[in-house]
């Protein structure tokens, strides 16, 4: 399925920043990729993000997604937003989200992950969920990135 080239320019646009939780970690490293400082506010983000920033195959991304409205089996709708989108050199895009493997997901987080894995099934992207686990399983080269 061919997605419309405005969407996905929608997609790979980032908001302004503005500074919402004072009291998060905040990392503020820059991008080679994207030629600008992004921000970024958990651990597990940062650690997506070291992966996708030094992944040849990725040519773009977008750390700050907009919230999206994605329609659920119940005809529900949702507003969410995926970590990252990532583009890569062949064209496809990727979307990226975390769940915390900690514990054990919530309903809530059930159907997000549903709902981004019909969104990106509808739209012909590939869907990533990633945990804390599968971000940190090799430490030393995750800080070798860094």
């Amino acid at each position: 399925m061919i997605v419309n080239k405005q969407t996905i320019d929608e997609l790979m646009t980032p908001s302004a920043f503005k500074r919402e939780n004072y009291s998060a970690h905040l990392y503020a490293p820059y991008s080679i990729k994207l030629h600008r400082r992004v921000y970024i506010y958990t651990h597990d983000s940062y650690n997506l993000w070291v992966f996708i920033e030094t992944n040849p195959k990725i040519s773009s991304y977008n750390e700050d997604v907009e919230k999206i409205p994605i329609s659920l089996e119940d005809g529900n709708v949702i507003n969410i937003s995926p970590r990252f989108i990532a583009l890569k050199v062949d064209g496809v895009v990727e979307v990226h989200t975390i769940l915390n493997n900690s514990q054990k997901p919530s309903d809530k987080k059930i159907a997000e992950i549903n709902a981004w894995q019909r969104f990106c099934q509808l739209h012909g992207f590939n869907y990533q969920n990633w945990t804390s686990e599968e971000l940190t399983i090799n430490k030393v080269r995750l800080a070798n990135y860094k």
